[in-house]
């Protein structure tokens, strides 16, 4: 064999090994590669997110509390941008299960209600949990029915180390949200200031209150009531108190409310507030025993729109 035999040999041998070399680098390059695309790329992997409540029942015109918590599973510090809240699905039905395409534009969203974050970026520690929260004001008008509802999580940003594996991801946690109808309570009352008139009351003026309320609304009023203030003629309150729409009579404290009801049949020991459904009028006649004479007052129906 002569040197030139020698020559080709050692050449073919030197590009064995080079491809050897080329082919293990593609290796192990793909195997790093795979170790940590999915984990960047796999948002369960890395955070869990959670609302509450998931299932809103509300009213027209009421203000809503949602809070987000996203929970790490990863091993770094990483940052979760709150990008938007958005309708994707609507139904005129109150279901829970509708999850039907929706024909909601933002521009239509927002006649549908409002809302903000408490924080727009949740920054998550290895292993730990952070929320924000989420206020929805929904409109006095808002259309009735079901609606399915997404917050959509932006990017995740890797803190730690900056930018070396940040994924460009969005992620969506859902949420449904019954609108029904609104109640609204309107009063017919008179008010009046009685002097003490029975041995019975002994020292205790009276302030009687006789009327109707009405709900006008399309929505049934839950735990309907009257909420009274009374001030004398100095500015001291005398009465700060919530009542239900009934006839009976009232101590503006425990120790007249112990007083009259130990002696007047009438007065009611433990008042219970009662619902209004739409349309529907309530009689009231009621007397709220008290200190001092008040001079000043306001009564305003209050109620619920949700149990």
């Amino acid at each position: 064999m002569n040197r030139r035999h020698y020559m080709i040999i050692s050449i073919i041998l030197v590009v064995i090994v080079i491809l050897g070399f080329v082919v293990y680098y593609d290796y192990v390059s793909t195997r790093t590669k795979s170790t940590i695309e999915p984990l960047a790329g796999t948002p369960p992997t890395l955070y869990f997110s959670s609302v509450s409540p998931q299932n809103i029942t509300a009213s027209q015109g009421t203000t809503l509390l949602v809070n987000l918590t996203l929970t790490s599973y990863c091993s770094s510090e990483i940052a979760v941008p709150i990008k938007d809240f958005t309708i994707n699905g609507y139904t005129g039905t109150t279901d829970y299960n509708y999850n039907g395409s929706s024909p909601w534009t933002t521009s239509v969203q927002e006649t549908v209600f409002n809302y903000s974050f408490s924080f727009s970026q949740l920054i998550l520690q290895p292993s730990e949990s952070n929320s924000t929260f989420l206020t929805i004001q929904l409109a006095n008008n808002a259309t009735l029915g079901s609606y399915s509802l997404d917050i959509n999580l932006g990017k995740i940003i890797f803190l730690s180390p900056p930018g070396k594996y940040d994924v460009s991801y969005s992620e969506i946690t859902s949420l449904v949200m019954i609108v029904n109808p609104s109640a609204n309570l309107v009063a017919g009352l008179g008010v009046s200031e009685v002097g003490n008139t029975s041995s019975i009351t002994r020292s205790y003026n009276r302030l009687f209150i006789e009327g109707s309320v009405t709900n006008n609304g399309q929505g049934e009023a839950l735990n309907a009531g009257l909420h009274v203030l009374a001030y004398a003629e100095d500015g001291t309150l005398e009465i700060n108190m919530t009542v239900p729409l009934t006839c009976g009579e009232f101590g503006a404290n425990a120790a007249i409310y112990s007083y009259i009801y130990s002696f007047d049949p009438y007065c009611t020991s433990s008042p219970k507030f009662g619902n209004l459904s739409g349309g529907q009028s309530a009689d009231v006649n009621l007397d709220i025993y008290h200190e001092g004479t008040v001079a000043n007052w306001t009564v305003t129906p209050v109620w619920t729109n949700v149990p």
